[in-house]
């Protein structure tokens, strides 16, 4: 089951936003990837996909589980349309290229964005 977290990001400042997976076993970590995509509404528009693969979701092993921390920059909050809000999904993937890849929804919500003024 997914956690049900709301974001708030304020536009034109650093975000930072940290997961944990507290079932995966640290063993696990070379075989993880997450990604996250922050939609206008529920099949709507994507206005940002945040990945391990692009550098915006970092993974590390935290004792007997696995923390995800979002990371994006000013620069990238600053192009996001403020105010705004939407949805978005944080989903992760294992795939040890023995076992069936696996995708499991970690979290979901609602994300704001305030405006710089």
């Amino acid at each position: 089951m997914s956690e049900q977290i709301d974001m708030v990001i304020q536009q034109g400042a650093d975000f930072s936003f940290a997961h944990e997976k507290e079932d995966f076993s640290p063993s696990l970590l070379p075989y993880v990837t997450a990604e996250v995509k922050l939609r206008t509404g529920i099949g709507g528009d994507v206005v940002g996909t945040w990945t391990t693969a692009n550098g915006y979701i970092t993974k590390a092993a935290h004792g007997s589980h696995i923390d995800f921390t979002i990371t994006v920059g000013g620069a990238v909050t600053a192009l996001l349309p403020a105010p705004s809000s939407g949805v978005y999904d944080m989903d992760i993937t294992i795939s040890d290229g023995i076992n069936p890849t696996t995708t499991v929804r970690h979290a979901e919500g609602a994300f704001y964005v305030t405006p710089n003024i």
